[in-house]
């Protein structure tokens, strides 16, 4: 398998943090670990499937994946390249209307957020290039014509920043209190920005920057306990979700992403 990283065009740059290209010559299956952000596939070749809980459903050309709690499982089919929008922790809002947190451990049909009629034509121009670079082109044009930039939430931007800035280890009511906002107000903001609750977004973050840390099983115990887990069986169950695997696997598997 071979991942190519793409960097956006400036004007998307605030809202999309890269692009990777996928290329699989067999068929294999990719773990992919909890991420802090929504993201776009586009299949510009080849077969993708979904694997969850044994059942296995073929992708369409261009789906959403929400934020989730544990693990993905996707297939790739002979010679297959999917092209990868990463969109920055909040950023996907900038795009689309819908509520985001409607996507938490969802993996859905663009046509299910976007017109099918839309969606049917950027297929069709996306088929018919003739180069990575035509094919990023066409998805950032339909990209900057869905985008509203200009409704940004900085409440909920700052809310991001501070939880990014603490790795997680944050207190919420007290990001709450320094933001002058209630409970209910700031979850439904940042729910349907985000795509999930401020206390789950900060879980993700807290683990995301645990794995970081490196795959060794006493790497990781280190790291859990600067993030705040001062109890080991907590972190051990805790980690379980976030990757399928308990310390000691993940230090023995292969990479995840």
């Amino acid at each position: 398998m071979k991942v190519h990283d793409i960097k956006p065009a400036p004007l998307l740059d605030p809202f999309i943090s890269g692009y990777k290209i996928i290329e699989t010559d067999a068929e294999r299956i990719n773990r992919i670990l909890p991420s802090t952000s929504i993201a776009m596939a586009v299949r510009l070749r080849g077969k993708n499937i979904l694997i969850d809980n044994g059942r296995t459903r073929a992708l369409p050309q261009i789906v959403i994946s929400g934020l989730q709690k544990s693990p993905r499982h996707i297939g790739y089919g002979d010679d297959t390249r999917t092209l990868i929008v990463q969109f920055k922790p909040g950023g996907a809002s900038a795009f689309f209307r819908e509520p985001l947190h409607k996507l938490f451990g969802e993996t859905t049909s663009l046509d299910d957020l976007i017109a099918p009629a839309e969606v049917s034509t950027i297929n069709d121009r996306i088929s018919s290039a003739e180069s990575d670079p035509q094919r990023i082109s066409i998805v950032e044009e339909f990209l900057t014509s869905l985008c509203h930039k200009g409704e940004t939430d900085k409440l909920i931007s700052t809310a991001i920043l501070q939880i990014n800035h603490a790795g997680g280890f944050i207190r919420i009511k007290d990001l709450r209190d320094q933001l002058h906002i209630s409970k209910d107000a700031f979850e439904k903001r940042f729910r349907k920005i985000v795509g999930t609750s401020p206390k789950q977004y900060a879980s993700l973050v807290r683990m995301s920057t645990i794995v970081g840390h490196g795959r060794g099983r006493d790497q990781l115990l280190d790291a859990a306990f600067n993030a705040g887990f001062f109890d080991e069986s907590h972190f051990i169950k805790a980690f379980k979700q976030f990757t399928g695997q308990s310390p000691t696997d993940f230090s023995k598997s292969g990479p995840a992403w």
